[in-house]
């Protein structure tokens, strides 16, 4: 199954990450073959007929064609020796209250689904900002950012399941008076680690930076006085929150809102707009666009689009992603991930007859949505809100992964005309058979509870992106039918997700998610439990693998694409087409040459908003920084690093050197990072 000695490690070595493993450490699975088998026995015994049937089907694609998200392929059928995991990959903690209980009440819910396997996302926009009047206590509060410490904290401690570390998306809202902070504060050596941090981006803001306009940054306070004219209150509901409605001066919360649950007020208490600052948007733009130029954060979140393009944009209000920004999801919302592997439907690879086996996709993706919508009756998630709201919508996000690598293959160049058919194609493909499966699926097994009530069902034909895609079929009519009349099985379909390890492993090394090639060959860093620094693989992109195998030294052809010779343009196109017919998000990395020119790169940010993007994220190389997980050896060997001794000398050496340090090899820009970052010993 495997091709290179990578795979097998990364699946089941020393820091193996799906290979099932008794109380003991002893293996349990002697091959990949047999991994899956454990899947898919778990998720067709599901099935309330023909259970060997479906066996057979999931057995057909899983670890070649599909594989599900890592916490599916670790976790699923393996509640024997893991009774605490969840094989569910996303979730987005409920709205922070702005008090003392309420803040750890999250943070202890947190820990226990971090501890259960999953990534976890936050706003933390409902907390008070630094030096406000905290009336319970009489002094002044120490803010967002130190309440952030102490997740990360937590994070850092707990050992996530299936042997990693968690991860953990922060979120603030551009409008926040801490948003000064929030944006510099991870340029500083090891500060949030274990965060991904990502600003909420509104339209008006990017309105504000194009005509030059100021920028409000507030938050609310409660009136100590009545106010007279209810007209002008906005009434703030469940999991909403003020910022969504800047329009209003005045403030109240729904009984069933956080704030009044938790008491931090009543509902007859009325808040106003309190103004802490006003400054330049295009100040504010410029501060996020140098540190994410020089420190590759915060992120870059366009909650409006997200919200505008939520098929439950009826029913919930999104503030946060998970982790990797593939999955907006509300309060308590949760998400499962699988992958089609693209390069699995290529045939004749690199000849003049390559063909996309389009038909054998289109049934294999009806198959990966049946198996991906049987992972939420095993969820296994630790919280009851948790497990009640992945049963309400059964949202999942069915992606793909070895894009670049199909394009190689197939003799197209990332970013180029035909290739952005061939992915709109696909994706639609995807999309389509998704939404086909849905309605059999409801009509075979009944619909998400959510969809219980006719008007939700007419609701949900009304959002923006089902509408669109709905209108594309040539039996809309019937499809619209069926959907008033059975329902929907989930709420969500697709997502395209990063697919690091899921790519490494089940795709042999394929390019990641809808990522071009990153390197043919390059330097991975793993982590490995028994060395004190990661630890650096060469590995081949599996197109160039399989170039080889074939062609031995052969130069390559001229439509061959990898990051180095990629226009930045290139990745907007392919996300934005992408996005046409994905329900969800896609994690996409935007590489972006070191010699990129700040005033460019700033204009990369205004094209994707808009070219109707949810996110953007950008990568600049910065070795100073920090070495990243994949290196090229050109970019190690053109990097020296300085070690200061103990006595006060300093010692130079190059990115590529081994160090013999505390009784171990390291490779010197790994121990460089973790010794800088605080994390060295701690893998």
């Amino acid at each position: 199954m495997f091709k290179q000695n990578i795979s097998f490690e990364v699946w089941g070595g020393e820091a193996g990450k799906y290979r099932l493993r008794d109380n003991n450490n002893n293996s349990l699975e002697n091959t990949p073959e047999e991994t899956c088998i454990r899947v898919a026995e778990a998720l067709s015994e599901i099935e309330c007929e023909n259970k060997k049937y479906w066996n057979d089907q999931f057995i057909s694609i899983l670890g070649h064609k599909f594989a599900g998200g890592g916490r599916i392929m670790a976790n699923a059928g393996s509640g024997k020796y893991k009774k605490e995991t969840s094989p569910i990959n996303c979730t987005v903690m409920k709205q922070i209250p702005d008090s003392m209980s309420g803040i750890m009440d999250v943070a202890k819910e947190a820990a226990l689904t971090l501890k259960s396997g999953c990534g976890v996302g936050y706003d933390f926009s409902s907390i008070r900002p630094k030096g406000s009047h905290v009336f319970g206590a009489g002094a002044a509060t120490s803010g967002v950012i130190s309440f952030m410490k102490i997740f990360d904290s937590i994070c850092s401690t707990i050992m996530s399941g299936g042997a990693r570390r968690g991860a953990q998306m922060g979120c603030l809202d551009i409008s926040s008076p801490e948003i000064e902070d929030f944006i510099t504060e991870k340029r500083k050596d090891g500060s949030l680690r274990y965060f991904n941090c990502s600003v909420l981006i509104s339209d008006d803001f990017m309105n504000a930076v194009e005509q030059d306009k100021n920028w409000d940054l507030w938050f609310w306070e409660k009136l100590t006085q009545q106010k007279d004219d209810q007209k002008e209150i906005c009434l703030i509901n469940k999991n909403d929150i003020p910022y969504n409605h800047s329009e209003f001066n005045y403030f109240s919360f729904a009984s069933d809102h956080n704030e009044v649950i938790y008491k931090n007020c009543s509902t007859k208490d009325i808040f106003i707009k309190k103004i802490f600052n006003t400054v330049k948007a295009k100040y504010l733009f410029n501060l996020i666009m140098k540190s994410t130029y020089i420190f590759w954060e915060p992120g870059f979140i366009l909650i409006d689009r997200m919200n505008k393009y939520n098929n439950l944009y009826f029913c919930e209000t999104i503030r946060c992603t998970n982790p990797c920004s593939e999955q907006p999801l509300g309060p308590m919302a949760s998400c499962l991930l699988g992958s089609m592997i693209l390069p699995e439907y290529v045939k004749n690879a690199f000849e003049k007859n390559v063909e996309f086996d389009f038909d054998l996709f289109a049934s294999d993706v009806k198959i990966a949505s049946r198996l991906l919508d049987n992972v939420v009756e095993i969820n296994n998630l630790p919280l009851k809100e948790l497990q009640e709201e992945i049963i309400n919508k059964r949202r999942h996000g069915l992606g793909f992964t070895g894009l670049g690598s199909l394009l190689n293959m197939m003799g197209l160049s990332y970013g180029s005309k035909d290739s952005i058919n061939l992915l709109d194609k696909i994706s639609y493909i995807m999309a389509k058979e998704s939404l086909l499966e849905n309605i059999n699926l409801a009509k075979e097994k009944g619909c998400a509870p959510i969809f219980d009530t006719e008007i939700n069902r007419k609701l949900v034909i009304n959002s923006n992106y089902l509408k669109e895609l709905i209108n594309t079929l040539d039996n809309k009519n019937e499809i619209i039918e069926d959907i008033i009349k059975y329902g929907l099985r989930y709420s969500h379909a697709t997502s395209i997700a990063p697919t690091g390890t899921l790519s490494l492993t089940w795709g042999n090394n394929c390019s990641n998610g809808i990522e071009p090639v990153f390197a043919n060959c390059y330097l991975r860093n793993i982590r490995d439990p028994n060395k004190k620094t990661k630890v650096q693989e060469e590995v081949f992109d599996y197109a160039f693998y399989l170039w080889k195998a074939k062609y031995g030294d052969k130069e390559l052809p001229s439509y061959w694409r990898t990051t180095d010779n990629l226009d930045v343009i290139d990745h907007l196109k392919m996300q934005a087409v992408a996005q046409k017919w994905c329900d969800s998000a896609i994690s996409k990395t935007i590489n972006v040459p070191a010699d990129y020119p700040f005033d460019k790169f700033k204009d990369v940010y205004l094209q994707g908003w808009k070219m109707g993007l949810k996110g953007i994220t950008t990568y600049r190389p910065n070795a100073n920084i920090s070495s990243g997980v994949l290196m090229q050896k050109s970019d190690l060997n053109n990097t020296n690093y300085i070690f200061s001794l103990e006595d006060g000398t300093e010692i130079k050496v190059n990115g590529s050197d081994t160090i013999y340090y505390d009784g171990e090899e390291h490779n010197a820009a790994n121990l460089f990072d973790a010794l800088k970052e605080g994390i060295y010993g701690n893998m």
